[in-house]
């Protein structure tokens, strides 16, 4: 079973809160890409886990970890009662070959060598085993879910590659495996060793990134607002006032990472300065305090805007009372 909740990463939520208020560099269009395309492909690896059982596993998603000073991060880590399993997930597509101990598309030699980047990762899981006290194996898998994937093989073989065609069956047979106690109090254990993502996001010039509001659905700035919902004028969606305020709160928060949000700062970026007893209601309600006075400031916890909403218990009637959504 899977034992946390697969989110997408801070960078990717920069990404993405920065395409929707900005226009983008090449590089920044680059590497939003990049992570888009590679948190599609863990929640693609997820289905199919979903799809062929996992009941019988322990299972960690998007793991950072530091052990004795190294740091590692996990896209998927399997625990049975005596083997720790790393999973590296990659969503390549095209046609790949694999010689002269080098990876290639088209010819062309790709940085990344997927089989040793698990090794390395699988390696340093090995000092788990003193500071644990158990003698456990280990594996790792790079894990290939995309079905657009080939991959030609002009040498031996490497190991420890599962693809798209045979991914089901291996995790079926992985969901044969033993999950007993031991394996319980080591996915216990090992969450003394899980850290918070130590990546630094980037600063960006506050004159790039647009003000005010945009819509959910089509991300015009051009919003009509009613009493208690938003409607855009070029597609036509309606959303709670609420939602979009927290949504602008989010926003904020990823993008001015390095900066307080105040509640002065939020009505600006917002653009609802007539908006004041709106704004701290929501504050009070999403995020969490820092300072008092003059000083005072919000964090939030998440960068996922449906998480937070679910977790601080987002319910209006506004969103199921049809009279209420043409006010």
């Amino acid at each position: 079973m899977f034992l946390n909740e697969r989110l997408k990463s801070k960078e990717l939520h920069y990404y993405e809160a920065l395409n929707r208020r900005c226009e983008l560099t090449r590089e920044e269009a680059r590497k939003l890409s990049i992570l888009r395309k590679g948190f599609d492909g863990e929640v693609g690896y997820d289905r199919i886990f979903d799809e062929a059982g996992h009941d019988n596993l322990l299972i960690y998603r998007d793991l950072w970890m530091k052990i004795e000073g190294g740091i590692l991060q996990i896209d998927s880590l399997i625990i049975t009662e005596n083997k720790l399993i790393v999973h590296e997930i990659k969503n390549y597509s095209g046609l790949y070959s694999y010689e002269n101990d080098g990876w290639f598309i088209n010819g062309i030699q790709i940085s990344e060598e997927p089989v040793a980047q698990a090794v390395r990762t699988g390696n340093k899981l090995l000092k788990l085993r003193s500071l644990l006290h158990h003698n456990f194996e280990r594996d790792y898998k790079v894990i290939f879910v995309n079905p657009n994937f080939n991959l030609e093989i002009k040498q031996e073989k490497p190991k420890n590659i599962v693809q798209r065609s045979m991914l089901r069956h291996y995790m079926k047979e992985l969901n044969k495996m033993h999950v007993g106690p031991r394996a319980h109090e080591t996915a216990l254990r090992l969450k003394d060793y899980f850290i918070d993502n130590p990546m630094e996001l980037p600063e960006v010039d506050p004159e790039r990134v647009k003000a005010g509001n945009y819509c959910c659905a089509c991300g015009k700035f051009e919003m009509i607002f009613g009493r208690y919902h938003t409607k855009c004028v070029q597609c036509g969606n309606k959303e709670t006032i609420e939602k979009m305020i927290v949504r602008a709160m989010v926003d904020f928060n990823i993008i001015f990472h390095n900066t307080p949000m105040t509640k002065e700062k939020l009505k600006r970026f917002a653009g609802m300065d007539k908006n004041e007893r709106s704004i701290r209601r929501l504050l009070n309600k999403y995020a969490e305090k820092v300072g008092a006075g003059r000083k005072t400031a919000y964090t939030l916890e998440m960068q996922d805007l449906i998480t937070l909403l679910n977790r601080k218990n987002y319910k209006s009637r506004y969103d199921t009372d049809n009279k209420l959504k043409t006010q």
